[in-house]
């Protein structure tokens, strides 16, 4: 089971998203939830189990943006 941690996860449009971190740039990718907690959520459709996301996304962060330091998952 595929699981992230909630601070991951954030709304476009209607979907459920995170950022993943390729090459060291954002990559948006929309994902669909399974069951969730008070600290994760279950990824049932779009990622991967090696590719490592952004934790607490900043609302200024953009698809292809560089990403500097480490992963936050």
């Amino acid at each position: 089971m595929l699981t992230v941690p909630l601070g991951s996860l954030f709304r476009r449009g209607d979907d459920w998203a995170v950022f993943v971190v390729e090459n060291g740039r954002a990559r948006t990718r929309t994902v669909v939830l399974g069951q969730r907690n008070s600290s994760e959520a279950q990824i049932t459709h779009g990622l991967e189990v090696s590719q490592p996301v952004v934790l607490h996304p900043p609302d200024t962060l953009r698809d292809q943006a560089r990403i500097a330091g480490r992963p936050g998952a």
